[in-house]
């Protein structure tokens, strides 16, 4: 669970591209819970990850701003989630949190925060995230980390293959292309395309196209 180190500071990370927004954070924090320390800040999801992952830099609570959500971010969440349950990771978003429900379980996040009322709410999320608790007032079905984290690590059992051409949709998908371009591509109808697509979402547990690619991206990839 997400509790707090041993020298009595909840240690935060964030991971933003918004110098401004993160400064905003930094001072909220420093308000609301003054028992919190900011241990590291960045932009690049990959930077995130490692740190989180590395004991020297691993914070008690990671801070994600959701307007970053793309396959890569929702794939940082899910491999810090399946690799721990000792970090609880927050959401804030501009947006009612029902918008990002679909992704909210690949992600294994604990608390989904409107950023509106984001310097009322993240005290008492900070709080329930330190017991290992989720904080979800808005009813979006969110795990504490322990329970997200056996489900993601479960999860990846129960995977079926994908064929070869379901493989290769997810692959242009991933390379930024529409389903346009991959059917024209693959000389197929856009219905094709889609069929391959959410077939490939079947296979992968996957609630949604960014869902399917953040797993496959991780897992079901050819390696080079």
């Amino acid at each position: 669970m997400a509790a707090q180190s041993t020298t009595g500071t909840l240690t935060i990370a964030i991971l933003d591209s918004d110098a401004l927004a993160i400064q905003a954070i930094c001072h909220n924090l420093s308000r609301i819970v003054p028992q919190s320390s900011i241990l590291w800040h960045t932009p690049v999801s990959d930077l995130a990850l490692q740190r989180c992952l590395s004991a020297e830099t691993a914070p008690d609570v990671f801070i994600v701003d959701m307007v970053l959500v793309d396959a890569s971010v929702i794939a940082v969440c899910h491999d810090i989630r399946r690799a721990t349950d000792s970090i609880g990771i927050i959401g804030l978003t501009s947006y009612d949190p029902h918008v990002h429900q679909a992704d909210l379980a690949h992600m294994g996040i604990q608390a989904l925060i409107p950023k509106a009322r984001s310097n009322g709410a993240i005290g008492a999320a900070l709080r329930r995230l330190a017991q290992g608790r989720a904080y979800d007032p808005d009813g979006t079905g969110l795990s504490d980390a322990a329970t997200a984290h056996a489900r993601l690590t479960d999860a990846t059992r129960l995977w079926q293959p994908l064929s070869e051409r379901e493989d290769e949709v997810l692959q242009l998908f991933f390379q930024g292309k529409s389903t346009a371009q991959i059917a024209e591509e693959l000389t197929v109808s856009r219905n094709t395309i889609y069929t391959h697509a959410n077939r490939a979402m079947r296979k992968l547990h996957a609630r949604t196209r960014a869902e399917a690619l953040a797993i496959w991206r991780k897992y079901a990839a050819p390696k080079p």
